[in-house]
């Protein structure tokens, strides 16, 4: 080429450079110099190549590395085109990455005098080839490292690629499903030989409406293992949108799923638990009680057949007041009976041992006994005790159950059995207590001493038979005296003393002189109880002729040993301390429960046995008893022993009222706390719907009776209305001076205090009433800033906090958060609820003396929820109060200030109507804060 057809390539856009035999250039258009050097043409022709493109002054192969040949002698050498990868340095330090092919250049007679070289920048191509190859890396380290299982397939269902996750689960190697279609590797028919080809798609085929539709869709899948398989399924696009695969990706929820339907059979549980509690509280007989309990344990343990029984106390004998319908038809034990006087067989062997039993093979269990002849055969055997104190009294048992009896089985047994041994005692406490009333008014007019029940204004009650014979009075005469009377006049009003201490301390004694109808003097020793008469204190007085005194020390001294026997016999640990707290005698049952000898525990202190410390413990009740003189109970841990125990610590006084010894009884509660706790916490917040929903039903009818008849005499006595006055007129009545009169006796008044009253008892019946049925307000969402800003002008307008605790002078201080979503609730009883705590809020800084009373009113949003809170600077609330202030019908204000639904009727709003929470942060002289939270996602009433 001339130097005038180089010119020809000086207008191709693509960079271009031709050198001789020597590296030297003779041309090089413009796009090369755009490209390799910024330079003008004229600088570089005539210049070398290397010093063009490496700034090096000898040729390539002249130089130490020999990892870079020089191009232009291979083509020189080979005279054949040679294309290469380079990196060129630009003058400014920057690199390129060039793609260089050189050809040969020949004259007319074939031989290479020249080479062309035409430049390719591809560093944007080799970046991109660099960055595709880091992220298919990434992506198949992802993949070969995901927790989930994932197949790739293509538009025909073909597997593309597993992943290692897939292969674990599936046990099908990548070599093995590759090609294949799904269905017939783990599809719904894989492993049904009657099917072939495409009629092992499973049905219905999720895949195929991925693959036609190109939604994403998941659904489960039960594998050949038996696991669950939650399966997402998305499309698979390629550039042009075009769907040409799916993804499958597997999550095992398989534990997720069998946690579900645990869930779902505990609450099942609970409810008919909670349901027969709740039928178990009213009063029944034990008939009755048997038969709930085993209607319940046959239903719960799908049971075809059983019994329930109880321990007879006097005999010992079980007695089973019901056997389900088919053991008592198809039973045929000669003179079978339902009262057991000994205990044999599996269900022996319960009563016996005191523990539940559970066995699916009772023929070959080494506890039983064998069936009797005419026996029901027993296939699956299941019974557990009811215990009261570690008492034993009676036992539920069922028996064959289509399937096998498993440990949640037995412990609905026993949670069964506990409600059956509450019921149990309940009954038998109900029993006593009648007994105990028929036999105190037996044994009151059958005392062989005088008795008298004195009233508070200090004339008696009541009298027995043998005062009124003793004294010579009537019993109406006595009805209208009173001790005075009957007392020799001394100058002491012994009398009043008597009434005094026993108000105090519980009971009292002291000696009189009484005088009798017909003068005569006898000395007499009086024992005075406190007792309540129709929830008002009163005395009970025993007197005594003192004349049988000797008599009366012989029965001290057999009284004396009856009490040491029972004093041992005691299964309660009782100890008898000094002022010191030493112990100075202890029954049997301390000894044992400590295990140590009687005689090793005198001298030593109380607090050295229950807490293992060297000093007194820090909340010791001896200081309040000292100053009380009253009992004192507290639960408290043996550490050592981990039982809990009921203390109780009692004051001995001398005829001086001084404190001589205590008594200290523990009673272990270890067991029966557990159960209370359990019946406690399940039938609390169950029941108090339908026993306020029957209270307020039982009371509205004489309440309505009573409104309605105050509305009556009211409307019948009016004189604003013309036919009352026709009708006064004609009995000669003027009914101006009969409300004249009324107003005169305060009649009028009596007559709104009752109307007044009998609306008051009206609200809150309502008020029970709307909390013992669903609730029909609809849910929106709500700005709960404003519904606060509501609630406060609410309690801004209430007449009782404006007069009584003076709501205006409480400084009320917002931070609300400006940006707070709305909430999805019921605006009335949320607003209801708010009201409540603001007035709680309001009437404890009323009943304070502190400075500056504030109430601040804060919102803000917590992640999923809104938080709702409301505090004040009040006398705040200990922890026992604290721990019951959503409890019905707690409240620490005077008789007539409160209901105590309040607290509880916010309680229920927020936790079972808006499945959210409430709770309090308080302490005593540190104000309140009662906490509330709101989800933000809609829910279902």
């Amino acid at each position: 080429m001339t130097m005038p057809e180089y010119a020809i390539l000086q207008s191709i856009a693509v960079p271009i450079l031709i050198i001789d035999t020597d590296h030297t250039i003779l041309f090089a258009n413009q796009a090369f110099l755009e490209l390799c050097t910024g330079a003008g043409q004229m600088d570089i022709i005539g210049s070398k190549c290397f010093q063009i493109s490496h700034n090096c002054p000898f040729p390539c192969q002249d130089t130490c590395d020999d990892t870079i040949p020089c191009v232009h002698a291979r083509v020189f050498s080979t005279g054949e085109p040679i294309c290469v990868v380079h990196e060129h340095i630009l003058p400014n330090g920057n690199k390129l990455i060039l793609q260089i092919t050189a050809s040969p250049l020949k004259d007319n007679h074939g031989k290479i005098t020249r080479i062309i070289q035409v430049l390719q920048d591809i560093t944007e191509r080799e970046k991109l080839t660099a960055e595709l190859a880091r992220q298919t890396n990434e992506l198949e380290n992802i993949l070969n490292n995901a927790p989930v299982s994932i197949s790739y397939l293509d538009r025909d269902m073909r597997v593309q690629r597993i992943n290692p996750a897939m292969e674990r689960l599936t046990n099908i190697s990548i070599a093995r499903a590759r090609g294949r279609h799904c269905y017939d590797l783990w599809g719904q028919y894989a492993n049904d030989e009657t099917r072939t080809g495409r009629e092992r798609i499973c049905d219905p085929c999720q895949i195929r409406n991925v693959l036609r539709d190109g939604r994403k869709c998941c659904f489960e899948r039960q594998i050949e293992s038996g696991r669950i398989i939650r399966i997402t399924t998305v499309p698979v696009r390629d550039n042009k949108q075009q769907i040409i695969g799916a993804m499958e990706i597997g999550q095992d929820v398989t534990e997720l799923r069998q946690a579900e339907e645990s869930l779902r059979q505990e609450v099942d549980i609970n409810s008919r638990l909670a349901k027969l509690a709740q039928s178990l509280i009213q009063s029944h007989s034990l008939e009755k009680i048997a038969r709930m309990v085993l209607r319940s344990a046959q239903e719960l343990t799908c049971s075809p057949i059983g019994f329930v029984g109880y321990i007879d106390q006097d005999s010992g004998h079980l007695v089973c007041p019901t056997f389900s319908g088919d053991v008592w038809k198809k039973c045929r034990i000669p003179g079978r009976s339902a009262v057991f006087d000994k205990f044999s067989g599996l269900w022996g062997w319960v009563l016996k041992k005191g523990e539940p039993i559970i066995t699916n093979n009772p023929a070959e269990d080494p506890r039983s006994t064998g069936i009797p002849y005419g026996h029901l055969p027993i296939t699956r055997f299941l019974a557990a005790p009811s215990r009261i104190d570690n008492t034993v009294t009676g036992l539920i048992a069922v028996a064959n159950s289509n399937r096998d009896y498993t440990e949640k089985n037995l412990h609905v047994l026993e949670r069964m059995a506990s409600l059956f041994a509450l019921a149990l005692q309940r009954r038998r406490d109900e029993d006593k207590i009648r007994a105990s009333e028929a036999r105190f008014s037996n044994l009151f007019n059958n005392l062989g001493d005088a008795a008298f029940v004195v009233g508070e204004n200090g004339r008696f009650l009541d009298v027995n038979d043998e005062a009124v014979r003793r004294l010579g009075y009537s019993r109406k005469e006595l009805l209208s005296m009173g001790p005075a009377a009957l007392q020799r006049p001394d100058g002491t009003d012994l009398a009043r003393v008597c009434w005094r201490r026993t108000m105090e301390f519980g009971s009292s004694t002291c000696e009189i002189v009484q005088v009798s109808r017909s003068g005569e003097l006898f000395p007499s020793e009086v024992k005075a109880t406190r007792i309540e008469l129709n929830g008002r204190p009163a005395m009970l007085a025993l007197v005594r002729d003192i004349s049988e005194r000797k008599k009366s020390e012989e029965q001290l001294r057999r009284a004396k040993e009856d009490w040491e026997r029972t004093f041992d016999a005691i299964d309660d640990i009782i100890t008898i301390q000094d002022t010191d707290m030493r112990i100075i005698r202890a029954n049997r049952a301390t000894g044992l429960a400590l295990g140590t000898d009687l005689h090793a525990l005198a001298g030593r202190y109380c607090y050295e046995l229950f807490t293992s410390e060297g000093e007194v413990c820090a909340d010791c009740p001896i200081h309040i008893i000292v100053k009380s003189r009253k009992p004192h109970t507290r639960v408290l841990k043996h550490e050592k022993l981990q039982r809990t125990y009921q203390v109780s610590l009692h004051p001995v006084l001398d005829d001086q009222d001084n404190i001589v010894q205590f008594v200290h009884i523990a009673k272990d509660i270890t067991d029966q706390q557990k159960a209370q706790d359990h019946l406690l916490q399940s039938e609390k917040m169950a029941t108090i719907a339908g026993l306020a929903a029957g209270v307020a039903h039982e009371i509205n009818t004489p309440l309505s009776a009573i409104l309605q008849s105050i509305q009556v005499i009211q409307q019948g006595l009016s004189p604003g209305q013309k036919s009352n006055r026709e009708k006064a007129a004609r009995h000669g009545i003027d009914l101006d001076k009969v409300q004249d009169y009324f107003k005169s006796q305060e009649i009028d008044f009596f007559l709104n205090g009752i109307q007044a009253s009998a609306s008051n008892a009206a609200k809150i019946i309502t008020n029970l009433l709307e909390f013992s049925r669903p609730q029909k307000g609809e849910i929106s969402m709500v700005h709960l800033n404003e519904l606060m800003d509501s609630a406060l002008e609410l309690a801004r307008a209430d007449y009782d906090l404006k007069k009584k605790y003076d709501i205006l002078n409480v400084t009320i201080r917002r931070e609300y958060d400006p940006d707070l979503p709305p909430v999805p609730c019921v605006a009335m009883e949320i607003e209801q609820v708010l009201l409540n705590i603001i007035k709680n809020a309001v009437q404890a800084l009323g009943g304070q003396t502190r400075e500056n009373p504030r109430i601040i009113l804060r919102t803000a949003r917590t992640g999923s929820a809104v938080r709702v809170e409301v505090e004040d600077n009040g006398p705040g609330m200990d922890e026992k109060i604290r721990g019951h202030v959503f409890d019905p019908f707690f409240t620490t204000k005077e008789v007539g200030a409160g209901t105590g639904l309040g607290l509880y009727v916010a309680y229920t709003i927020i936790c079972e109507k808006h499945q959210g929470k409430i709770s309090v942060e308080s302490e005593p002289g540190k104000g309140a804060r009662f906490i509330i939270e709101l989800p933000l996602q809609p829910f279902s009433k």
